[in-house]
């Protein structure tokens, strides 16, 4: 009798820690679906310089874009100066940073940005597409190094927080690699020309920068990042109020 009431504490137990970890998670997982549904069926149009706000849309993304770093530098900073560094403070932290990457890689083609469509101008992206890309190297290294710095205490804990900080840049850098082996190929194919790339812009509303894909993919990114770590803020809160009633 005494065995069968154990089992079902043991029983109880488990399930109230997998309901602990699994109903957070529904919800948490629900804000995603419902912003992303949200971004999905959006049909606002943008204009051909975002930086004018003409559209609501440009106002939405730029709006989102500035929400995201400072969202996600004030969680970080605040984390950090409280030395919560737990699992929700680390990935917080670790968003922080990567977001200050986006955001400096975004930056970049702004200067050349709304530029009249011409050779010279269009000679000035392909420059500066190539700069965007050897600075994503440069700055997802000494992102790499930051928060391993940053992060060390956990690293002497669990050898895991190595593979999380690597892995958004992993993936990003997977993606940046794809879009400028694409790029490569296209500046150094024989049909290739300033003039030429020019007369095609010319027929079309698009600016010279669509030369560089991955631009418009940081600044996805910086917005990604922003739906993430409120997801998770969500997530934390409620699973630690289910724990305190526990």
């Amino acid at each position: 009798m005494v065995k069968a009431k154990d089992r079902i504490k043991k029983i109880r137990a488990t399930l109230y820690r997998l309901l602990i970890l699994l109903i957070p998670i529904v919800i948490a997982l629900a804000f995603l679906w419902l912003v992303s549904s949200f971004f999905l069926s959006y049909q606002g149009e943008t204009s051909k310089n975002i930086l004018s706000l003409k559209t609501n849309a440009d106002k939405l993304i730029l709006g989102l874009m500035l929400l995201s770093v400072i969202v996600t530098s004030v969680i970080s900073i605040y984390k950090l100066r409280k030395k919560s560094l737990d699992n929700f403070g680390s990935i917080n932290i670790i968003a922080g940073i990567f977001n200050i990457e986006l955001l400096i890689l975004s930056i970049i083609p702004f200067t050349v940005f709304g530029l009249a469509i011409n050779s010279k101008n269009i000679q000035k992206v392909v420059i500066n597409t190539k700069i965007f890309y050897c600075s994503a190297l440069v700055l997802f290294g000494l992102g790499v190094i930051v928060l391993i710095y940053l992060l060390r205490e956990r690293l002497k804990q669990n050898n895991w927080w190595l593979f999380i900080i690597f892995a958004p840049h992993i993936l990003l850098g997977w993606v940046l690699k794809r879009d400028y082996g694409g790029f490569d190929d296209f500046i150094h194919s024989d049909s290739f020309s300033f003039s030429k790339v020019s007369e095609m812009l010319h027929h079309t509303e698009l600016d010279g920068l669509m030369l560089n894909q991955s631009w418009f993919k940081c600044m996805a990114g910086i917005i990604i990042v922003l739906v993430v770590v409120i997801g998770l803020e969500i997530y934390e809160i409620i699973y630690k109020k289910i724990k305190i009633k526990k």
